[in-house]
């Protein structure tokens, strides 16, 4: 009995990250379309974008080496 409960177990957990996997994609494509139509109507550069993805890039970082909370200017809050 305790191994059919183990197996549901992860069939469930499979299960889910299925579904994760699945959600993750769309939203990724969802993303994709929203920065190629800002690039295709000149909102946004590729550069711009580039350079804003390194900046947050760098504060996550930054963020996990300072125990202090700061802001996106990198200021103690």
């Amino acid at each position: 009995m305790e191994n059919k409960n183990i197996s549901m177990d992860i069939m469930h957990m499979m299960a889910k990250l299925g579904d994760m996997k699945d959600e993750h994609y769309r939203n990724t494509l969802a993303i994709s379309t929203i920065i190629e139509l800002l690039v295709d109507k000149g909102i946004l550069t590729r550069e711009e974008l580039a350079i804003k993805a390194d900046e947050l890039d760098q504060f996550i970082i930054s963020r996990k080496k300072t125990p202090t909370s700061m802001n996106m200017k990198g200021e103690a809050q």
